[in-house]
């Protein structure tokens, strides 16, 4: 329990630079609570990919009618196990805002390090009834 417990305190922490930003979006927070799905699509599609492989990631928020919300809000985390430290850590890769046909795309580059292992990316939207997905990243030769 203290342990879900302090998760709970540092996903709130890292979001609340961001909570405050949403009211800086053009379109503010009537787009943020209007988004609650996220649908991920990755390029290449392999069943596993090796270290240094530049990969894209696009991700979609979508209303609860299915269409498109632009300048949604966007927090995407990158979780990992660190086998050097026996320990997950998480690292926030950037807070952004959806374009004007709902999509973000994320440029990635699959961990060299060979300490990074169990790679997840998290999309979350960082709004009550906000929509998340993640992808956790299969690596191997």
């Amino acid at each position: 329990m203290m342990r879900y417990s302090s998760q709970l305190v540092l996903a709130a922490l890292l979001a609340l630079p961001f909570a405050g930003a949403i009211a800086h979006f053009p379109s503010g927070i009537e787009a943020a609570q209007a988004a609650n799905r996220v649908q991920l699509s990755v390029n290449p599609s392999q069943s596993r990919y090796p270290r240094g492989t530049d990969i894209r990631v696009v991700s979609r928020v979508l209303g609860s009618d299915g269409k498109p919300v632009a300048g949604a809000p966007l927090l995407i985390q990158e979780i990992f196990f660190n086998s050097a430290r026996r320990r997950t850590e998480q690292r926030t890769i950037t807070s952004t805002t959806t374009n004007h046909e709902g999509n973000f795309t994320l440029n990635y580059r699959v961990p060299e390090d060979p300490n990074k292992d169990k790679v997840t990316l998290v999309f979350v939207n960082p709004v009550t009834n906000g929509g998340s997905n993640s992808w956790v990243i299969p690596i191997g030769r």
